[in-house]
């Protein structure tokens, strides 16, 4: 049983909560909904029951509905607006349930109010909140990430600089190896973040255990960055130049693959064909699940 979530519109970032015992929108009930497997199957002639070729999960639609509150009138009214202006079916909103998990559904109606008296009055309104999911999986609020290459900082203050030895002011991390954990219950895309300190050729990441691999076929200059989405619907390539953006999707290595994190833990090897000591990679991913109560 839900006790409370937290609702945010994903385009004007306005919050509210929705809580039994804390709130001017008090939580009735959160039906939250479940995911239905498409399952795509073929069969011969005479064949008794049916081959299943594959299976895909579809839209997941959610029902969450509640009281507004207030001391005054005007008070529930101005609490009724939040609401309104919160809800919008132009805008994904961001549910998050036990101050962990996250669920991004479009609103399928504006908020419905009920419209009988007792229902709706001077102290309280019901209401009621519907929408779908187009992906049904659950996430974790914030991303994970691994920094697989980097530079450990050994700078400290106060600094004193003994003279005819000098001082080490950084050390390179040696790895090029990262084993991720995906904890979730399928598959989910990569943020990968290639940075320069000095100039890089063609940089890569591999996936040691499936050889799947993608690769910017570019020589980047210090201080340069690329940026590699490779999840559902949001598959992109950046480059970060002095702070602008630019579509580097044509440098992207004609044998690549979109990279997926797989269920389980993941072997993770960076290069680059000249100069992979330039080389800075932070790896972020949310791990996706089909239920979390």
């Amino acid at each position: 049983m839900i006790e409370s979530l937290v609702l945010t519109n994903t385009v004007t970032l306005q919050s509210v909560l929705l809580d039994k015992d804390n709130s001017y929108l008090v939580l009735d009930e959160a039906d939250l909904g479940t995911v239905e497997g498409t399952h795509h199957s073929y069969k011969y002639v005479s064949q008794v029951g049916v081959y299943i070729d594959s299976t895909t999960l579809e839209q997941r639609t959610v029902a969450i509905s509640g009281w507004v509150i207030g001391d005054t009138y005007d008070e529930l009214k101005e609490n009724k607006k939040a609401l309104n202006r919160l809800v919008n079916p132009l805008h994904p909103i961001d549910a998050v349930v036990q101050e962990k998990y996250k669920l991004t559904f479009k609103p399928d109606y504006s908020v419905k109010y009920s419209v009988s008296y007792e229902e709706n009055n001077e102290v309280l309104c019901k209401f009621l909140i519907q929408g779908t999911c187009a992906d049904p999986m659950f996430t974790t609020k914030d991303k994970q990430s691994a920094l697989i290459a980097s530079t450990i900082p050994k700078f400290r203050f106060p600094l004193v600089i003994p003279q005819g030895t000098g001082i080490l002011m950084g050390l390179r991390e040696p790895s090029l190896l990262a084993t991720l954990n995906n904890e979730g219950d399928i598959d989910t895309g990569l943020l990968v973040t290639f940075s320069c300190t000095s100039t890089v050729t063609n940089p890569s990441l591999l996936n040691v255990d499936t050889r799947e691999f993608i690769k910017v076929n570019k020589v980047l200059s210090a201080g340069e960055q690329i940026v590699i989405s490779t999840g559902s619907g949001e598959k992109s390539i950046k480059g970060i130049i002095n702070g602008v953006e630019y579509n580097y999707f044509k440098y992207m290595d004609f044998d690549s693959t979109w990279l997926q994190l797989h269920t389980g833990e993941n072997t993770l090897k960076y290069d680059a064909d000249n100069n992979v000591a330039g080389l800075e990679v932070l790896i972020s991913f949310l791990p996706k699940y089909l239920e979390v109560q």
